[in-house]
């Protein structure tokens, strides 16, 4: 449980998505002073694509009471078959049917669910309802503050101080940089190191490199994209220099999809090029005769009803520096990566834990003063620690896949449309075991029972550590 005495503490928190809520409703958990800026007027918008909440970000949300509600948002529904295609739709492998590693079909069945594994079924869900359903359990709503976009930022001795847009100030201790890929606050960090002569080391900008676009797509259900009875599905198109992945739900009435493009060229910082409605048109109508499956395209998903789509790049790119001074970041504003692998937002509620974590640490320490800059370096300095690693992995695995997906090469045609579908259900065991069980966890608050046969590694004591790794190898 929470610490019952913490030394005070301010925490400003810039940006209202995935990581700032979740840091949000963490710190309240906790009992932490906090106020959160947010740029746009509603911190929940009817917005974005979907999202695959995968079990290490569940564990975190069912810590924060949230995941229960979040699952009913989904239909109630989780993936329950998981299908690879290649580019002219046809099935090449569909798992867990097919009896890859299991003599025993029911077996196999009870052994490839997340749920049985790892405690959590994959559930899809719109962003909006992870927002949502954050935003609904933080009890203090007078905290969060929307319209307040950030324009300036002063590192004082004893804090740091925003100038919102309306012109309105806020002070704490800290200030959490939650707001994305074109974060005001890392701009302010690199601002202030190049103030201190550090400028070399925090201004990474323009390296960061860019080959893949992204239109993210949220479609009604389509019947024609499962079998009957496989309602919810997590399923890969394989393409020629592109891929799709599309999520379903029937009971949500939802079809989710990602049409992840090469772009021809790599592009750093800003030649990465941004795009308008007009550059979106002609895109869909270039891959409207895509096939999802033998019979549905892409202009059937378009055509099922209303539709929202948003077409971005995608980065790849974890920061060698995430804090200086008072002010860190999370989320995107720390760490970007493909879409395939659905990590994005599950590695965006790690980093907000992390930063619970650590942070709480330091305000338990049994102290009764504000906490000194060399404390808050520290406390900054062990989620990058932590952190930057895990993610730096999640980077590689999603960069790799993505580029496994869209055929890049020979070699990767060759694996993807005749290798890769005989080895499926082994290689999804061994794969989703390396990259959810090193997940963090808040320390504070308990993990919920959940029963599963692969154990997180913060769930294994030091002495069954050994048979916790027997386990782990189911």
């Amino acid at each position: 449980m929470p610490p019952p005495n913490l030394r005070p503490c301010k925490v400003l928190i810039a940006g209202g998505g995935i990581s700032g809520l979740t840091l949000a409703l963490s710190l309240e958990k906790h009992g932490v002073d906090y106020l959160l800026l947010e740029a746009y007027p509603d911190l929940a918008p009817r917005r974005g694509g979907g999202i695959a909440v995968m079990p290490n970000g569940a564990r975190i949300l069912d810590q924060l009471g949230c995941y229960e509600d979040l699952y009913q948002r989904a239909g109630g529904s989780a993936v329950s078959r998981l299908y690879l295609r290649g580019p002219d739709g046809q099935v090449l492998a569909t798992s867990p049917t097919s009896g890859l590693i299991c003599a025993s079909k029911r077996t196999y069945d009870r052994l490839m669910h997340y749920s049985h594994r790892h405690g959590y079924p994959n559930i899809w869900v719109d962003r909006h309802h992870l927002l949502r359903t954050l935003h609904d359990h933080i009890a203090d709503k007078s905290r969060l503050l929307p319209n307040k976009r950030i324009t300036t930022v002063h590192h004082l001795p004893d804090g740091v101080e925003v100038t919102t847009a309306d012109g309105s100030t806020y002070r704490g201790d800290i200030l959490v940089g939650a707001d994305g890929t074109h974060s005001t606050v890392r701009r302010a960090i690199v601002a202030r190191a190049t103030a201190l002569g550090l400028g070399k080391e925090y201004s990474e900008e323009e390296q960061i490199p860019s080959t893949y676009d992204c239109i993210f797509g949220l479609s009604p259900y389509h019947p024609g994209l499962a079998e009957a009875g496989e309602e919810s599905t997590l399923q890969f198109i394989l393409g020629d220099h592109q891929s799709y992945i599309v999520g379903t739900s029937g009971p949500a009435n939802r079809s989710w999809w990602f049409l992840v493009m090469n772009r021809g060229a790599i592009h750093h910082g800003a030649e990465i090029p941004t795009y308008d409605a007009v550059d979106k048109a002609r895109v869909l109508r270039a891959h409207a005769s895509d096939r999802i499956t033998p019979t549905v395209t892409l202009a059937d998903l378009m055509r099922a009803g209303p539709v929202e789509t948003v077409y971005t790049p995608l980065r790849e790119w974890v920061y060698s520096r995430w804090h200086l001074g008072r002010m860190g970041v999370i989320g995107d504003a720390a760490h970007k990566m493909t879409t395939v692998l659905a990590q994005g937002g599950n590695q965006a509620i790690e980093s907000a834990a992390a930063m619970t974590n650590s942070l709480v640490k330091v305000l338990a320490n049994g102290g009764t003063g504000r906490m000194t800059g060399d404390a808050i370096e520290a406390m900054f300095e062990e989620v990058q620690v932590l952190r930057a690693p895990r993610a730096r992995d999640m980077m590689a695995a999603s960069g790799k896949k993505q580029r496994a997906d869209a055929m890049e090469t020979p070699e990767l045609k060759h694996f993807s449309m005749h290798v890769f579908p005989k080895i499926i259900a082994p290689g999804t065991f061994r794969r989703w075991k390396e990259y959810l069980v090193g997940a963090v966890s808040l320390r504070g608050l308990p993990v919920p029972y959940r029963k599963r046969v692969v154990p997180f590694d913060d769930e294994v004591e030091p002495a069954t550590e050994g048979l916790g790794r027997v386990v782990a190898k189911l």
